[in-house]
């Protein structure tokens, strides 16, 4: 079995040379409108797509895009916990690969990054960094067909792009013509 997927694009996925595979924003939108965040322990599904769309709106300027796509090499390899990545030797080396594969793709540059709605409640305080408390507006999970759409929807709002299959979506409307 080579290691590869058939995304929702229907177009090969390659994990270990991920560069010139061809994917596009719809794999990212829906491969992440099915992931639930906290690799689903939680007492509702909450999309990795909505939190992206969530991270998006409070980012500042400049990074709102980036925002939106902080977690897109989860479409592909789900929402793995962070403990258990450092459990597993080498797993960040594909995700991160996959990550700059889809930064080089939007020409992003390669950085960046609620527990309180989605995990069942607990007294262990969870590590924030400095000036970034939760937010006071809550969580309330949507289907992933809404996810998808939400995440869609950023995309087209951000980058004022059309969407082809098999690309990243970066082709501007004027181009297309």
């Amino acid at each position: 079995m080579r290691p590869a997927i058939l995304p929702f694009s229907g177009r090969c996925f390659n994990f270990l040379d991920p560069e010139p595979s061809e994917f596009g924003v719809i794999d990212s939108a829906q491969g992440l409108a099915q992931v639930c965040r906290f690799a689903g322990h939680t007492t509702d599904d909450v999309a990795v797509a909505q939190r992206s769309v969530r991270v998006s709106r409070v980012a500042s300027q400049d990074l709102t895009l980036h925002s939106l796509f902080h977690n897109a090499a989860e479409a592909f390899v789900g929402d793995t916990r962070t403990p258990l990545r450092r459990l597993v030797e080498n797993f960040r080396h594909p995700e991160k690969r996959i990550e700059r594969a889809i930064f080089v793709r939007l020409g992003l540059p390669e950085t960046l990054t609620e527990q309180r709605d989605a995990m069942a409640p607990d007294d262990e305080d969870w590590e924030l960094p400095p000036g970034n408390d939760p937010l006071d507006e809550r969580t309330v999970p949507v289907r992933p067909v809404a996810a998808r759409g939400m995440f869609l929807s950023r995309v087209i709002e951000l980058a004022g792009v059309e969407f082809v299959p098999g690309t990243m979506g970066s082709e501007r409307r004027e181009e297309l013509r």
